[in-house]
């Protein structure tokens, strides 16, 4: 049988509980740095398409390739800043606050 007593405790301890995971979420959420969406330099992208044509002995056009590879490095960062930017919201999702 519960008592007023073992609820006021369990309240209690689950108050505690609640104020330690806000405090490691603060914690952790504040060791994520956030910034904005990648960016990649144009030159760097035109030097990689330049190379791999090289080095397999392409006659593809360097622009094309240079296309492809900006298109990927551009889904790449967006993936991966839109996963960073939804972090905190899965992780207070994971401790259920």
């Amino acid at each position: 049988m519960r008592t007023t007593n073992n609820i006021l405790r369990e309240n209690a301890s689950l108050q505690n509980e609640n104020r330690l995971l806000q405090e490691r979420l603060e914690h952790w959420t504040s060791q994520v740095r956030r910034s904005d969406r990648g960016k990649v330099d144009q030159k760097a992208v035109e030097q990689t398409a330049r190379a791999l044509a090289k080095q397999y002995s392409s006659e593809a056009d360097v622009s094309e390739i240079a296309g492809d590879l900006q298109r990927f490095y551009d889904y790449w960062t967006w993936g991966a800043s839109r996963t960073h930017r939804r972090a905190p919201a899965l992780a207070r999702a994971g401790n259920g606050l």
